[in-house]
């Protein structure tokens, strides 16, 4: 069953990203897609873990959403080639995209864990219910 859903999740995954790729532009061939879509994925990554835990999400469900979906839509290897093309076009946009990538997920994965857990532990207000 896990292989199961490991299969739709990246399917799903996999075709968001193709999405976010068509519609985001490559300023000076600038790799903005990608960037965005690591970002992206690290926060809600890091949002969904953190939900995850907090609420029992069954194990089934982290592997189709977290190593299928958001496995699919991210992508390192991307990442590191676009990473080598630029050093070839413009070595200090390849420094900028590296330290970005690198430093931004950190920032985005923690930034998304925290969010989830603000979310969870606020106080809830008057008329809204659980």
């Amino acid at each position: 069953m896990t292989e199961l859903v490991l299969l739709v999740g990246g399917a799903i995954g996999g075709v968001l990203r193709l999405l976010v790729e068509q519609v985001m532009p490559t300023p000076d061939q600038f790799p903005l897609g990608t960037l965005c879509i690591n970002l992206g994925g690290s926060l809600v990554l890091g949002f969904f873990y953190a939900l995850a835990d907090r609420r029992n999400i069954s194990p089934l469900f982290r592997s189709a959403f977290g190593t299928g979906v958001i496995g699919a839509f991210t992508t390192f290897s991307t990442f590191v080639l676009e990473t080598t093309d630029l050093v070839e076009i413009h070595w200090w946009m390849a420094v900028v995209y590296g330290i970005g990538s690198l430093f931004g997920g950190l920032v985005c994965a923690a930034g998304g864990e925290r969010l989830a857990v603000w979310l969870l532990e606020r106080p809830l207000t008057e008329g809204r219910a659980r």
